[in-house]
């Protein structure tokens, strides 16, 4: 018996024992099971995280790469993928390929005028053509700069202009609504030649020759030559004008009945330590396009200025003297503060402020009113103005109702004109009228024949300026001028 009780409370402890591990496996189970439901729901966010990140970094990477307005490639992208491409390609291949730029010349007043959209739809459409054409490798647009971007495969020149001919001719004409709005475009290119230029420095070439392209230009080694006359001019106009390099030139204006000096045009003349003698068509446009030609004209009025005050000492006649003054002063904060400055010092007798009709050709009406009330004020200050290159092409008549001007200049171009045609006579004689009826000094620029001084006081032109009566001097040459000719 003893050893029956002692069975059963082993099989007891035994069954005891049993159910315990058996309820142990139950909850291992249940942990296992747990876990991987935990793993599954893990893995299930993660693998929606790295898709919603991958949105994420598809869209990142769009932003980065497309132009935002057309979804074409901007031109970080296309410099890098252009250059990718380029290096796969054999040397023989890349010597005649090409990178292309198309712009918009005046895009402010294409905007202004019609909306941003009608931009916007010029380069989708320009950007899906040249994407589509056979001859590109690859295409791009810069909405913001108003400009679109390819590169060719190996074509010949004759073949490239003709193609591009026709681009441009395709977007000439854009549909605004129910209008048909002509747009002016220009294009410039340049080759990788044979020493595979990079992409990037070939885009920049190529936007070099696109400006005033009229309609395109291929990039050579005469405009490089130009391109590097610019920046080195660029780099030392400051030290130049510190060193005083640029000196002011007089060129007499007349009497063309008694031929009697009645005045002069202050013209620039740089006189480089570096580059030696540069006339200002060689510098004026670029400083007027990177604004050191506030500088400039400042430095040349208070030379003009203070030439007028020796004068004055000296017992020379003081007699008018017109300083050219750039559009660029019409938008600039600040100018009619230095002009009074100048004006407290020096005074205004005997100085002539000579403006273009390109100074009140601003995108906006806001603009435009401003560079008269600009014009007005330095009136008011006692400036006389002079209205430039009258008549040498579009002459918006309003501005003489609007403006206080005291002399018409008629341009050289109409002179020329009316020596072959008596239309064009007939017009340069109703011009002069206009100015003698508004009570304007009328006088005519580039008179180099005693027969075009002649035909100038045929039509009642009073006064004239050009190389037949006196060529731009120095100051030392014009003050004897004075002395035998005033």
């Amino acid at each position: 018996m003893g050893l029956g009780i002692l069975c059963f409370l082993a099989g007891g402890a035994f069954g005891a024992a049993s159910a315990g591990v058996w309820l142990a496996a139950g909850a291992a189970q249940q942990v296992i099971v747990v876990l991987l439901a935990a793993i599954a729901v893990g893995a299930i966010g993660f693998l929606c995280y790295s898709r919603r990140a991958h949105r994420v970094q598809t869209r990142l990477q769009r932003i980065i790469e497309r132009d935002r307005y057309t979804g074409f490639y901007n031109l970080t992208k296309f410099e890098q993928a252009g250059q990718a491409l380029v290096e796969t390609r054999s040397r023989e291949e890349t010597a005649r390929m090409a990178v292309v730029v198309v712009r918009v010349t005046q895009p402010s007043i294409l905007t202004a005028t019609y909306g941003k959209e009608a931009l916007i739809t010029l380069f989708r459409r320009m950007g899906q053509r040249l994407v589509e054409a056979p001859w590109t490798v690859l295409a791009g647009t810069r909405t913001n700069a108003a400009g679109a971007v390819c590169l060719t495969h190996p074509l010949e020149e004759a073949a490239l202009r003709e193609m591009l001919s026709r681009l441009l001719g395709e977007n000439e004409y854009l549909q605004v609504g129910h209008m048909r709005v002509r747009v002016t475009l220009e294009a410039g290119v340049c080759y990788l030649g044979a020493t595979a230029m990079r992409v990037e420095t070939a885009l920049n070439n190529a936007g070099l020759a696109a400006q005033g392209a009229q309609p395109l230009r291929f990039f050579n080694s005469a405009l490089q030559r130009e391109t590097l006359l610019m920046s080195r001019m660029e780099s030392l106009q400051q030290a130049a004008l510190d060193r005083r390099e640029f000196h002011i030139w007089y060129q007499p204006k007349y009497d063309l009945v008694t031929r009697r000096c009645v005045g002069a045009e202050a013209l620039v003349r740089w006189e480089s330590a570096e580059l030696g003698f540069l006339p200002p068509g060689r510098f004026i446009h670029l400083f007027e396009r990177n604004g050191f030609i506030s500088q400039l004209d400042f430095y040349n009025l208070r030379h003009v200025m203070e030439f007028q005050r020796d004068c004055r000492e000296k017992g020379l006649p003081v007699l008018p003297i017109s300083v050219n003054q750039s559009r660029f002063h019409m938008k600039e904060k600040g100018y009619l503060a230095r002009m009074r400055s100048l004006v407290d010092r020096f005074g205004t007798e005997g100085i002539e402020l000579e403006l273009t009709e390109t100074a009140f050709g601003f995108e906006s009406e806001a603009l435009q009113r401003h560079s008269l009330e600009v014009v007005n004020a330095l009136h008011a200050m006692g400036f006389a103005i002079d209205m430039d290159d009258f008549g040498s092409g579009y002459s918006d008549l309003s501005l003489l109702n609007q403006l206080p001007l005291d002399v018409m200049k008629i341009d050289r171009s109409l002179l020329l004109a009316s020596e072959s045609s008596q239309r064009m006579r007939t017009v340069l004689g109703r011009m002069v009228e206009l100015g003698h009826a508004l009570g304007m000094r009328v006088i005519c620029e580039g008179i180099e024949t005693e027969e075009q001084e002649a035909l100038l006081r045929a039509v009642g032109c009073e006064y004239g300026q050009g190389f037949l009566y006196g060529q731009p001097m120095q100051r030392a040459d014009f003050e004897a001028f004075l002395r035998a000719h005033a």
